[in-house]
């Protein structure tokens, strides 16, 4: 493993993310942001890590700058979706995502699940569910961050349609083998 390559700092932050220790994955996020600090993906994770740490002020102020740097870049796009779904601005963020974002969204294996937060938060429900279905698909299958850890998933949790989702995705996380 190189030590000084930007991505390989960010990937234990994605394992801090996935097991709920936030603080930790913001912590590595930040430090991914000032390794490479012209790149946007950094910056998207560093922004959503904000608001996963409940740092909204900071979270905000992180996606304003990176829709200002990258505002034709799907992940600019994205996370202003994500800013107005938290700030429960519905209308402004039903329009912030054009369809070419949402293409993209859909074959990436993160998007799948960020985009389904958004809705979840805007009370899309059913949009919420098809995108996180998708993501189950494409192999997502953390159980418990699913289940219980993603504050943004919080309102679909009592949905039948995520509850039968959740059976599929706690045999799969139980019976993962390499």
């Amino acid at each position: 493993m190189d030590p000084l390559t930007a991505i390989n700092h960010w990937m234990p932050g994605c394992v801090y993310w996935m097991e709920g220790k936030y603080d930790l994955a913001l912590a590595s996020a930040a430090e991914y942001c000032q390794m490479d600090p012209e790149s946007v993906v950094p910056k998207w994770y560093y922004a959503q890590l904000l608001a996963w740490n409940k740092k909204l002020d900071k979270a905000y102020e992180a996606m304003d700058q990176l829709a200002k740097v990258a505002p034709m870049h799907s992940l600019g796009k994205t996370i202003l979706f994500l800013k107005y779904a938290l700030q429960g601005q519905k209308e402004k963020a039903m329009q912030v995502l054009p369809e070419s974002a949402k293409r993209i969204a859909w074959i990436d294996f993160h998007l799948l699940w960020f985009v389904a937060e958004c809705f979840a938060l805007i009370d899309e429900r059913a949009e919420a569910l098809r995108w996180l279905e998708r993501a189950v698909d494409k192999g997502w299958c953390n159980y418990p961050l699913f289940s219980a850890l993603d504050p943004f998933l919080a309102n679909i949790r009592g949905e039948p349609r995520f509850k039968k989702l959740m059976e599929r995705v706690k045999y799969e996380w139980e019976h993962f083998e390499v």
